[in-house]
């Protein structure tokens, strides 16, 4: 099972009884055979798939959040496969290297710090939160100078873009769910920083305009809300375009192109659109682009 990727810690231990010579085969030596004759892949792939939809304590137990319950267990093999677990001790540099900048990051076990340029502590990550997954949608955002430090002991699965595209690619009809679900995590671990939760009614009592109206409006309300991603320099609503929607910023920043030499700036909690909510205007008065 550890072989093949579908176990990754030892379930028993096994202890000599006498005298014992062994022959030992490591995965990355298996992994390279099988480069060589792919063909032969199927049978150990088939084996490790029974494994992981049988459970049991000899499985591993490696999951991304946002491929909780739903993705096949042929998948979760292929990841578990080829990204592996990677032991770390606290204060390890190793994934501040730039190729591990560039992978998302899954946090097993024990936590992990986001660091700033400066060194300072923005963030602590603990067991099944991840970081950089917005990767894993084709979003290359400009390199913010934040890195991950472990603040503790700890294990995680680094996964490159161009790994998880081979493992994602062989599974066309599940695409739009699990991007569905990246976008789900990021946004709810941004209203977490917030001190609150997805969908919930302190969202809403973010823009000004709904504290006036009643807790049972407001309820109602956050059955039609929905979250959206935007990259720097992605504009968020154009000038002149209907207008549709109320903007709540749980992350990131924005500018509002009004054609003063300073605009404004929103940011985490800001509100935009309150107006159009009204009806009082029927278009965007000015471009809304994300920084």
């Amino acid at each position: 099972l550890g072989m093949i990727g579908a176990q990754h810690q030892h379930a028993r231990t096994v202890r000599a009884q006498t005298l014992c010579f062994t022959i030992e085969v490591y995965r990355t030596g298996f992994l390279a055979a099988l480069e060589v004759a792919p063909e032969e892949g199927a049978v150990f792939e088939q084996y490790a798939v029974n494994a992981i939809e049988k459970g049991g304590p000899e499985v591993s137990k490696v999951r991304w959040p946002f491929l909780e319950d739903k993705a096949p267990a042929r998948m979760l093999h292929l990841i578990d496969l080829h990204a592996g677990r990677t032991p770390l001790q606290a204060g390890d540099p190793n994934l501040k290297s730039p190729d591990k900048r560039a992978c998302a990051i899954l946090i097993i076990s024990g936590t992990v710090d986001i660091v700033d340029e400066f060194g300072d502590v923005v963030e602590t990550l603990e067991q099944h939160q991840c970081f950089h997954e917005h990767l894993l949608l084709g979003m290359a955002c400009p390199d913010d100078g934040r890195s991950l430090v472990p603040g503790t002991d700890c294990e995680v699965q680094i996964l490159s873009v161009a790994m998880w595209m081979k493992v994602v690619n062989e599974f066309p009809n599940d695409k739009e769910w699990i991007k569905r679900n990246i976008m789900t995590c990021m946004a709810e671990r941004s209203a977490k920083n917030l001190g609150t939760e997805l969908n919930s009614v302190e969202i809403l009592r973010m823009s000004r305009l709904l504290t006036l109206v009643s807790e049972e409006l407001i309820q109602k309300m956050t059955k039609f809300m929905d979250f959206a991603c935007y990259m720097p320099g992605q504009e968020i609503c154009l000038a002149g375009r209907p207008a549709d929607a109320l903007y709540l910023f749980l992350s990131g920043s924005a500018e509002i192109l009004d054609g003063t030499d300073q605009p404004r700036i929103l940011g985490p909690r800001s509100c935009y659109g309150e107006a159009m909510c009204l009806g009082i205007t029927t278009v965007h008065p000015n471009t809304v682009r994300a920084q």
